[in-house]
């Protein structure tokens, strides 16, 4: 895979060609800065998906969304890669008062090239990998998060299944479930971009007592393979530190990393 013109790729169809996420939402192209903003009832704030700058302008651009994020009154976030420019933008975005959150590696593969990973990959023992039904299994996934993120998680269910709702077609869920028992072990989901070559993995969460068995692999599997039915070339990650390493093995490549940067009304000044 040339790295070099998938990750250029990546930036003219997914970040600069952005599409809504989900309905209600919009995106803004102001100036050199692509921005989604969600519906004036939700509560999450908007984010920048991709910015073109330089020394000389980088600043005031920033100060321009700090702008926006305040007028707003909601929490806003700057996702900065690693290949963006200036070479000091994370260090600008900190300067301006935006607080920087964890690193993840944005990993790319070539949906036939994962495919051919995992072909001789045994299933999971004592596991089922299947679609997910949002009406019987949204609660099992809530609980599968809660538990794994030791966090209040009832706004992933909510949130999953409105999308589903609204975009049947560009959100695939699937999980992995206990065969005796019927638990929700692992779940993970597809988002694909219309009129590009990628498709997005996320999720991908599983128990502690059940990692190590395939799930995760599984559901990478059953994920590209729907990729590749639909038509996509490649399958895309945000990668923690946990996941890139069984994603590399898989087939994907590390291409750059990905970083929040966010600001909050009630620390920074609003």
């Amino acid at each position: 895979m040339d790295t070099s013109a998938v990750l250029a790729a990546y930036d003219a169809q997914v970040r600069q060609s952005l599409e809504p996420p989900v309905g209600g939402w919009s995106v803004e192209r102001v100036g050199s800065v692509v921005r989604a903003q969600p519906p004036p009832e939700s509560g999450h704030g908007g984010f920048i998906a991709y910015s073109n700058l330089d020394g000389a302008t980088a600043d005031a651009v920033i100060a321009e969304q700090l702008a926006f994020f305040r007028g707003d009154g909601r929490r806003g976030e700057w996702k900065l890669y690693g290949h963006d420019r200036p070479d000091d933008l994370a260090e600008r975005l900190v300067a301006a008062g935006l607080q920087p959150e964890d690193r993840e590696s944005l990993v790319v593969g070539d949906v036939a090239a994962v495919l051919a990973a995992l072909q001789d990959r045994p299933p999971p023992q004592g596991i089922v990998v299947r679609e997910a039904e949002i009406n019987a299994d949204i609660g099992g996934i809530v609980a599968l998060h809660a538990s794994v993120w030791g966090e209040d998680s009832g706004w992933l269910g909510s949130e999953l299944a409105d999308e589903k709702v609204r975009d049947p077609a560009g959100l695939t869920i699937y999980v992995a479930a206990d065969e005796v028992t019927g638990e929700i072990v692992s779940a993970a989901w597809l988002r694909v971009v219309p009129g590009s070559d990628f498709a997005g993995l996320w999720g991908g969460s599983t128990l502690a007592a059940y990692r190590g068995r395939g799930s995760y692999s599984s559901l990478v599997a059953v994920r590209a393979l729907r990729a590749r039915d639909l038509g996509y070339r490649y399958v895309q990650v945000d990668a923690s530190p946990d996941s890139e390493p069984i994603l590399r093995r898989l087939g994907l490549e590390p291409l750059s990393w990905t970083q929040p940067f966010s600001w909050q009304p009630d620390t920074a000044g609003a």
